[in-house]
């Protein structure tokens, strides 16, 4: 079986999908794997600088946090369209393996297909 090796989390803060959250953890942990921790700040102008700063901030401590249980990690905020900002990320960084959080909507579907996250 192949091992995953660099898996990335895309963690719905608004819903609290703590459970797709500690699956990737489990996951990252049993592979000795890297986890990237992401969170979309949205695509437009609702979006500013104070929260990309306070979602990067809450993300870079949850990252840390797993440093220190042995997990390598790392925490990423996604700014623009989600779709394409996962996309890219995905391919910079050669993820091997995506989790996303389903939203309210149709998960992957209302994702790519312009529901917000």
């Amino acid at each position: 079986m192949r091992r995953f090796k660099n898996i990335m989390v895309v963690y719905n803060r608004d819903i609290g999908d703590d459970a797709g959250l500690e699956r990737a953890i489990g996951l990252a942990r049993a592979n000795d794997a890297y986890l990237t921790v992401a969170e979309t700040a949205g695509d437009g102008e609702f979006v500013d600088a104070r929260t990309i700063d306070e979602r990067s901030a809450h993300l870079n401590r949850f990252a840390a946090g797993l440093c220190h249980e042995g997990i390598s990690a790392r925490a990423k905020v996604l700014h623009g369209n989600p779709a394409v900002e996962i996309t890219r990320h995905i391919l910079e960084k050669n993820i091997d393996l995506l989790l996303i959080s389903e939203t309210r909507a149709r998960g992957w579907l209302s994702l790519t297909q312009g529901g917000t996250v």
